[in-house]
């Protein structure tokens, strides 16, 4: 571990310019938007050929007079 710098070793290991950059090339980002809207177009194909799935509150059979109403004691 360095402890003791001078300001010209400094000036090396700490530049005064010393950013947080993250760089992207342009054809990532095409790849990106290609990714997401593929992705999208496959969601979509999905819905208009399958449709949504089921109700589930359909198939939730009715509360009738002859079911507990009550927790059992016992």
């Amino acid at each position: 571990m360095i402890t003791h710098l001078n300001e010209a070793e400094k000036a090396v290991h700490y530049p005064a310019d010393r950013r947080s950059f993250i760089a992207v090339k342009p054809y990532m980002l095409v790849i990106f938007g290609i990714l997401v809207v593929g992705l999208i177009g496959i969601a979509w194909l999905q819905y208009l050929l399958i449709g949504l799935p089921a109700e589930p509150s359909l198939s939730i059979a009715p509360i009738t007079s002859a079911d507990p109403t009550a927790f059992p004691c016992g």
